[in-house]
């Protein structure tokens, strides 16, 4: 068997490092590699492993207990056992590609787990308004007797609706899959989640932030308010609300409001998303342990009036 020769270094005297020194060492002696080392390898090998299609099936998104029977290459059911390996199915229920805490990712997938497993399949069995008529999937709208509604024949040529050939086609309820129904439930009572009751005291900001997730909308109900926000080209839009009014805040874009009046101001605030995912700018800067140094260089100053902002931040 041959032997594997390693150059080692040893310390001489304290002071110096003598290289010249070779030593015999066995295969048995290197030192071993860790499971981490395999497990990252792994992880980078998945995604070397392409999408192979069999039967027109993806072998990452498949139906084990669709395959587990003598009729396997033949679909049934609802194809809700379908369990998916490739991370944008795992992942594909948050609806964005942006990092949220691990609470909001939980409350989510229970959430349509419950929706998807539990509500839908008990609405559709139990043939709830004549579910079992018409598709438990589609973005049709259809009609009693289960065929699709033909939208091209009620709208002209501007995409509006013709009245008269509204009227023509007779008073047909239209109806909805299932599942587009129950989504449309789910949206609906989503809102509620997103309405907030904002009080402003005489002479508040409310702290600049943005909404990553969500576009804002604000109805001032008393007193008056100024608002504002900042758009990509560093551009600012005011405006002065009255009691009645209504100010959309965009997506994302940094915004702010302010009191300037001696009495205090309600609003009501209402968010696109029920995960608007607001981001404070003041808190993110100064209260999350960047440097001073850093800080002092970004904003052109010196670190002692960073410290007294964040002395100013942390005041109750």
């Amino acid at each position: 068997m041959g032997k594997n020769y390693i150059a080692i270094a040893k310390v001489s005297n304290g002071f110096g490092l003598d290289l010249s020194e070779k030593f015999r060492v066995s295969k048995t002696l290197r030192p071993p590699i860790r499971h981490t080392h395999f497990f990252c390898l792994l992880c980078l090998s998945w995604l070397l492993v392409p999408n192979v299609n069999i039967n027109f099936m993806d072998l990452l998104d498949i139906s084990h207990f669709s395959y587990s029977t003598p009729n396997r290459f033949r679909l049934h059911g609802l194809g809700l056992a379908a369990i998916g390996f490739d991370w944008s199915s795992i992942c594909s229920f948050l609806g964005s590609p942006l990092a949220s805490p691990w609470f909001a990712n939980a409350n989510v997938a229970t959430g349509l787990s419950i929706f998807v497993y539990v509500i839908m399949p008990i609405a559709y069995w139990s043939n709830l308004h004549k579910a079992r008529r018409f598709p438990i999937f589609s973005d049709d709208l259809f009609k009693s007797n289960g065929k699709k509604y033909n939208i091209s024949t009620i709208i002209d040529s501007n995409f509006h609706l013709d009245k008269e050939a509204f009227e023509h086609e007779g008073p047909n309820p239209l109806y909805l899959s299932t599942m587009f129904a129950m989504s449309y439930v789910n949206g609906f009572a989503c809102l509620s989640a997103t309405l907030v009751h904002v009080l402003f005291f005489h002479g508040n900001v409310w702290e600049c932030e943005h909404d990553p997730r969500a576009a804002e909308l604000l109805f001032l109900v008393s007193g008056s308010l100024q608002v504002g926000f900042v758009d990509t080209k560093r551009t600012l839009y005011t405006q002065n609300l009255q009691p009645g009014d209504m100010f959309i805040f965009p997506k994302g874009l940094i915004h702010y409001q302010y009191n300037s009046q001696s009495v205090s101001a309600t609003a009501i605030s209402a968010f696109g998303s029920a995960n608007a995912g607001t981001v404070s700018i003041p808190l993110s800067l100064f209260s999350t342990g960047i440097d001073d140094v850093i800080l002092a260089k970004a904003f052109k100053t010196d670190t002692y009036t960073i410290k007294k902002i964040r002395s100013c931040l942390n005041k109750p």
